[in-house]
């Protein structure tokens, strides 16, 4: 996870028993890479409600999504259960923070909430 304590740095950190144990400042994608990280022993930790929580990944090169992906989503939209699923690409500023705020634009004469994990 991203995270952040008042005005300081975004790190890295893991979650343990509502602390964020601190790996430093090597983005959480590198890490992940690296086949992931343990905490050194004594590193850091920071109660949860102390932190700020930032996007997993700050920018990802790609996001592809999957929709219509169960039957009462096809339902509310009117449309059939696909065969295979409907894969589409985002664009990466559709990731955001825990809590952050999310833009909704005025034009569209409707529109449905849909929040997505990304592993």
């Amino acid at each position: 996870m991203r995270y952040s304590v008042g005005d300081g740095e975004v790190r890295s950190g893991v979650l343990r028993d509502r602390e964020i144990v601190d790996l430093g400042t090597t983005p959480p994608v590198e890490l992940l890479a690296d086949g992931g990280a343990e905490p050194p022993p004594g590193a850091p930790a920071t109660p949860l409600a102390d932190a700020t929580l930032h996007a997993p990944i700050a920018r990802p090169g790609k996001f592809f999504a999957i929709g219509l992906n169960y039957a009462d989503h096809a339902a509310e939209a009117g449309l059939p259960t696909p065969e295979v699923p409907v894969v589409f690409a985002k664009l990466g500023s559709c990731v955001n923070a825990p809590f952050g705020d999310v833009e909704r634009r005025a034009s569209p004469t409707s529109s449905t909430t849909r929040a997505s994990w990304a592993w």
